[in-house]
């Protein structure tokens, strides 16, 4: 265990004993630990960078803890950042195909001169989902046979109302029947519309919808079917 893991797990821990209330702070300092355990257990290098609109650690956690905790064979990111990094590192290792989708030309370079994976540069189209005009990626170089069993939503960027609306596309045409779904910036409103939209979707295609919330400097909420209904518990 690193010295600022072992410092950031004991004094979360000393706050919990004392009886006092954890903040999104503490919370994101806990969930740093937890992430820094995966990457030793994993030998990942520890090359990321969770600042700003980027992603945080309690996202970084529970992805690396469902890839490692869960068959899954096919992953479908959107948008390329921190995630993709660690989508290079850990996928291959528990046997998973990642893709990662990012609108944007030159950061999408970026990302891929550092990763294995594809980074697929997909430009931002407008269309009718579900009753509205969304801007999302699109999805044309997607086949009908193109089917995922975990997907990450964390772009484009962010708007007010409906934010990342169009993801829901995907999940309506490339879902696995058994999945997981990750929402990243589900404290933001617009997001919040998206995830209930969502929500409402997924229990239509199965008997049980599992979920769960993880809270630090950012919320991600994260929807799973029966056969991956463990991560109900993260």
């Amino acid at each position: 265990m690193s010295g600022v893991s072992d410092f950031n797990w004991r004094w979360h821990r000393f706050l919990v004993k004392c009886g006092f209330a954890t903040t999104p702070r503490t919370n994101e300092l806990m969930y740093q630990t937890l992430f820094e355990w995966c990457c030793e257990r994993n030998g990942i290098e520890k090359r990321f960078h969770p600042l700003r609109s980027a992603a945080n650690h309690s996202l970084l956690y529970l992805l690396g803890r469902i890839l490692e905790e869960n068959a899954v064979k096919r992953v479908i990111e959107l948008g390329a950042g921190q995630t993709t990094l660690l989508l290079d590192a850990l996928a291959p290792k528990v046997g998973a195909q990642a893709l990662t989708l990012e609108s944007d030309a030159f950061w999408g370079g970026e990302v891929q001169a550092r990763v294995r994976h594809e980074v697929r540069t997909s430009p931002l189209v407008e269309r009718d989902v579900r009753g509205y005009r969304a801007l999302g990626f699109d999805l044309s170089s997607l086949t009908a046979d193109d089917k995922f069993d975990l997907v990450v939503v964390d772009g484009p960027l962010g708007r007010d109302q409906r934010s990342r609306w169009a993801c829901l596309e995907l999940l309506e045409r490339h879902l696995a029947d058994e999945f997981i779904v990750v929402f990243d910036d589900a404290e933001r409103p617009g997001e919040m519309e998206t995830v209930a939209e969502a929500r409402a979707l997924l229990r239509g295609r199965v008997e049980r919808l599992h979920e769960v919330q993880v809270v630090a400097l950012k919320r991600q909420v994260a929807f799973a079917s029966n056969a991956f209904q463990r991560v109900a518990w993260y």
